[in-house]
This record gives structure tokens, sequence and C-alpha cells, in this order.
């Protein structure tokens, strides 16, 4: 298969809630159900672990990088890396001056660009696997920032895509 570098018309908003588990059931990746492509057009919208939840993602196609603002952690920009149907790694471009950085990721020069911080895959139209991989420290060898956004017990979590009436 071969692997191209892409940047979709995507941005990815990536907002963190208080803390409080109000779900009882770990978020479990769904099996691949579609082997059509899906277009970025049609994932367009809010995606979220549960809709009442204030961690979302925003994803729009008029974008054309991919940008998660996670609070109280970090906001990054990145590339996308189409790997097959429906599959896609991430990789890490910048730190917009969003967020205040922790300390081992002040230094750029320090994280690797080469390698991914997490992988996207859609499942469907209304649901999509985010598995989190964090960012590769090179003075370390090591990733730092592991832990899913979405869920910090889990490294691949499943997101539905919310009504349009949810918002960011």
């Amino acid at each position: 298969m071969r692997k191209t570098l892409l940047t979709i018309g995507m941005s990815l908003f990536l907002f963190s809630y208080d803390g409080q588990r109000k779900e009882k059931q770990p978020s479990l990746p769904l099996e691949k159900k579609a082997t059509s492509e899906i277009s970025v057009k049609t994932i367009e919208g809010v995606w979220s672990s549960s809709c009442k939840a204030r961690n979302r993602v925003y994803i729009s196609s008029v974008i054309t990088s991919a940008q998660f603002t996670v609070l109280e952690r970090f906001s990054m920009n990145a590339d996308l890396k189409k790997m097959g149907t429906n599959k896609y790694e991430l990789y890490f471009t910048d730190f917009p001056p969003i967020i205040p950085l922790p300390k081992e990721m002040k230094n750029w020069d320090n994280m690797d660009r080469k390698k991914p911080v997490g992988y996207f895959e859609v499942i469907d139209e209304s649901r999509i696997n985010l598995t989190w991989f964090g960012f590769y420290y090179k003075k370390t060898g090591k990733y730092i920032q592991t832990e899913n956004p979405f869920n910090h017990k889990e490294k691949t979590v499943h997101l539905i895509k919310c009504p349009d009436t949810i918002t960011l």
C-alpha cells in the first residue's frame, strides 16, 4: 500500500472536561465497518465520547490543517498522513500560543515531527476511533503526554458525532 502525506481540510479542536467521569463504561474502539472512502465533508461537525461531555472535537472541511486544543495541557497543530481507507496518522507541526506549555514541551526541537502523535480512523459517518500516542521526545527516546485527552485510562477511544445543535 502506498503511503502519501496529505493535509486535509480539517480542523480538530479538542476541549477537555472537568475531570469527573460520568460514564461508567470504558470507551472501547469499534470494529471496522466502512470499507469505502468517507469524505471529510461528510464527517464535518462536533464529535465527543458523549455529547453531554465538555471534551469535544470539531472537524471542519474548510480549514486546511488539524488543531488540537486540550485545556490545561497543550494546543497543537498537526498534519494528517493518509494511511489507508479512512485511516490517518497525526503529525505534530507546532504549538500555537493558545495554552501555556508544560516545561518539557517548550523547546519544540525536542519533539520528533517524524513520529506520529496519534491515529484517527473513521468507522462511518457517525463513529470514529482516536488512538493517542503522545509526543516523541528525542532527548529520552520516549513518548510524553501519552494520556488520551478523552479517556485517561484508554489509549484508543470511540467518538460519536453529536447533533448539529451541540456547539463548542
